[in-house]
């Protein structure tokens, strides 16, 4: 567990004995997009129709119903979301580190 007022071992040493970055100690995540959100749905809605479709059938699906709105949307977009969703992760990222900032072994081997 990191203190980060504690009073003789820096923050800094801190998290190079657990191995981490120190940009993990302040990461803050940041709130879910309501769009991302909504297109995740159209995504799953369509993919429960046509699990068939790829990343590009499912760009121009979402650009048909999208369109009337002005909402442009690429690939890669669809990607990271189809991904997200296929795989069962969210669209957090550090999940690993911040893990291990709750780890009470100093080993690196026990924090596996």
């Amino acid at each position: 567990m990191l203190e980060p007022k504690h009073r003789r071992i820096s923050l800094s040493r801190q998290c190079g004995l657990l191995g981490l970055n120190r940009s993990t100690v302040y990461y803050q995540p940041r709130p879910g997009d309501e769009l991302n959100e909504r297109l995740m749905r159209l995504i799953d809605e369509q993919y429960l129709r046509t699990p068939f479709y790829g990343v590009e059938q499912m760009r121009l699906h979402l650009k048909r119903l999208l369109h009337p709105e002005g909402i442009e949307i690429n690939a890669k977009r669809v990607r990271r979301l189809m991904r997200a969703q296929l795989t069962g992760r969210g669209l957090r990222r550090h999940a690993s580190a911040l893990s291990r900032l709750n780890c009470t072994s100093s080993s690196p081997a026990m924090r596996r």
